[in-house]
This record gives C-alpha cells, sequence and structure tokens, in this order.
C-alpha cells in the first residue's frame, strides 16, 4: 500500500514488463523523483526464466524514449550483476564510479 501512495503522490513510478502474450515477466520503476531538478532514480527486476533475452534493455528503452519528463536517471548495481550493468550500458548510461559492492550509473538527456 505504501508503494501505490507513492505513485498516487508523484514520488514514484511503477510499471510492469509484458511479453508478446501479455504475461508479465518483470517489472520497471523510477523512485525518489525529483520533479525540481527533474531526476529519479531508476530499477527494475526480470524474472528469472525470462532473464537473458534482452527484455530489461527493451524496456528501458521504452521508458527512456516516453518518459520525457525526467531529464537525469540514477542507477546503481552490484559488481558482480554483470548482465544489470549491460542493460545500464547498452542505454547510454555512463559509470560514475563504485563504492563498496555498488557500481552507480547515470543517464541524462
Amino acid at each position: 500500500m505504501e508503494l501505490l501512495g507513492e505513485q498516487a503522490e508523484n514520488k514514484s513510478l511503477f510499471y510492469l514488463i509484458r511479453n508478446e502474450t501479455d504475461e508479465i515477466v518483470g517489472r520497471i520503476n523510477i523512485v525518489d523523483i525529483d520533479w525540481r531538478e527533474k531526476k529519479g532514480y531508476l530499477g527494475y527486476r526480470i524474472g528469472e526464466t525470462y532473464t537473458g533475452k534482452g527484455i530489461a534493455s527493451h524496456a528501458l528503452q521504452i521508458l527512456l524514449q516516453q518518459n520525457k519528463k525526467i531529464n537525469q536517471f540514477l542507477a546503481k548495481t552490484t559488481k558482480d550483476n554483470i548482465s544489470s550493468q549491460k542493460v545500464l550500458e547498452r542505454n547510454n548510461f555512463v559509470m560514475q564510479g563504485e563504492e563498496g559492492n555498488f557500481i552507480y550509473y547515470q543517464w541524462d538527456r
């Protein structure tokens, strides 16, 4: 319920990712949106049976194209999550640095 409240207050945006047969295969979201600075934090997850098929990359590409009100997306991933790093880099996110077990990325319109 808390997440629905965040979406209702326009602090976060949550989307389901569906395949060609309309089956839910994952989710993608923008959280902690700062509308004054036009930036938000990206998150996504693909179901285990659907990974490695380019679904996350395609969903992120669509999100970036359709969400014109946010000019900067920030993301982080663990150092061992190579797949997620590839998804971000394929969509022109630039690595900003590392801290602990995390790698930080940024995308600017």
